[in-house]
């Protein structure tokens, strides 16, 4: 099989590098439910407090994005990644996209100061035979790889490759060896 040449890898923030799940249900205070789907995470909490799917996310201000976790293994995820060619994607919510942009600026030094990062929800627009995204989510891999693009989905508990969640760098390691020429 021959590497198809990458010359751009888009790299989605939540869900692979940051915890939204977990800083949701801590900001909420609800119990965690493993494997759950943002939509899930979403109705979950909406039912468990009562309260709307708009209150759910204007409750997710400036504060909530920007003290997000990053998960423990993100760093060997973007060590495995040229700088260069790399860039952070994040689609928070509406009026607290300043939260997540402070949230790289101070945990994501590298790509702030290159200004490599993208702010917004249509990463499919990103799409093109030498484009790579790296995404936990089903969705966007698929429109991602409909628009013309190359994708990877990062093993997560709510996706299809979560029989991999235990092997998520080697996994992504292995794909980025097997498949691309980067």
């Amino acid at each position: 099989m021959e590497k198809i040449k990458i010359n751009r890898i888009l790299l989605d923030l939540d869900g692979v590098i940051r915890d939204w799940t977990g800083g949701v249900f801590k900001w909420f205070d609800v119990e965690p439910i493993v494997g759950t789907t943002w939509d899930a995470t979403t109705r979950h909490i909406c039912k468990e407090y009562g309260i709307t799917e708009s209150y759910f996310w204007d409750k997710q201000d400036y504060n909530f994005w920007y003290g997000l976790k990053m998960y423990p293994y993100a760093q060997r995820v973007l060590g495995l990644l040229p700088i260069d060619k790399t860039c952070i994607l994040t689609s928070p919510t509406l009026d607290n996209a300043g939260g997540s942009q402070r949230w790289i600026a101070s945990k994501l030094h590298a790509y702030f100061n290159r200004k490599h990062y993208l702010i917004g929800p249509a990463k499919q627009f990103c799409a093109s035979p030498d484009a790579l995204l790296i995404d936990d989510s089903d969705t966007n891999v698929k429109k991602f790889r409909e628009a013309g693009g190359n994708a990877i989905l990062f093993p997560q508990p709510w996706n299809k490759n979560a029989d991999l969640i235990g092997r998520r760098v080697d996994y992504i390691k292995m794909k980025l060896n097997q498949l691309y020429d980067v």
